[in-house]
């Protein structure tokens, strides 16, 4: 009589073709940098709207002049926060990409790729919008910004563009 349980099964007989994913190659590796980047970009304009949320009732007051102050303080409340709740998600969602694209999955690369063409026509309308809010804060947008388009485009680029990151990607069926 065997003292085997079951549970104390072969492992032998479970054989996995590939049991590691393949490392990202150095294009992907960086794509994923270049993501944390804009996480640490878009969370510091999150925490420059909350240091300059002073400043967005005046700014309201002589874009809508016509306003009642009750009116203007709420709105300026209202715009404050969301400014800073959706460039905190974005830069929630740029880290969680940034580690998302380093397994081989289709999946990553056409998530990281949509959220950067988002990023990239959705950003410079809610950039230029927040902007008015806080002129004392407008040339650190400004600069924010560029930097954030170039590296939405290079994170783009860098997905697609070289072989090797196209073949890590497709090999998700191998996994």
């Amino acid at each position: 009589m065997s003292t085997m349980s079951p549970f104390d099964a072969d492992d032998s007989l479970y054989t996995h073709p590939n049991p590691v994913p393949p490392s990202p190659p150095p294009a992907v590796s960086t794509a994923g940098a270049m993501l944390w980047a804009l996480a640490a970009l878009h969370a510091g304009v999150a925490v420059l709207i909350v240091l300059n949320r002073g400043d967005a009732p005046a700014a309201l007051l002589t874009l809508q002049p016509d306003l009642p102050e009750a009116a203007v303080a709420g709105l300026a409340f209202t715009r404050v926060v969301g400014g800073a709740v959706i460039y905190g998600a974005a830069a929630g969602t740029f880290f969680w990409l940034g580690m998302a694209i380093r397994r081989p999955q289709i999946v990553g690369q056409w998530l990281a790729t949509g959220v950067c063409v988002l990023g990239l026509l959705g950003g410079l309308v809610w950039a230029a919008s927040t902007a008015q809010l806080m002129p004392n804060a407008q040339s650190s947008l400004t600069i924010e910004r560029q930097v954030s388009l170039a590296l939405e485009l290079l994170v783009i680029v860098l997905l697609w563009a070289p072989r090797r990151s196209r073949r890590f990607f497709a090999s998700e069926s191998m996994i």
